[in-house]
């Protein structure tokens, strides 16, 4: 209960930091300002042991299952389906 209170708390707070922020027209900056600060205090999480990242340089160069990318997108537009240019 105590931290739903906290929350409730830090929310009214930044709404009337909003608040004052548009008063002062600088209501754009501080909602971006905001979203930054929120990313690097509170964090996006974390992966768990053996989670593939959305990053494919941390997966060793694999690519996620129905990653897009140019090969794909250029095999399709020359009708090459999904076998690429190497069928014979």
């Amino acid at each position: 209960m105590r931290t739903k209170k906290r929350t409730l708390a830090t929310l009214a707070a930044w709404c009337v930091a909003w608040y004052w922020a548009i008063r002062v027209e600088f209501g754009a900056v501080f909602v971006i300002v905001s979203a930054m600060v929120a990313m690097f205090t509170v964090g996006l999480g974390t992966r768990k042991e053996g989670e593939a990242s959305a990053y494919s340089i941390f997966n060793g160069f694999n690519e996620l299952p129905g990653a897009f990318n140019a090969a794909r997108l250029d095999d399709q537009m020359r009708n090459r389906g999904e076998q690429g240019p190497y069928v014979d």
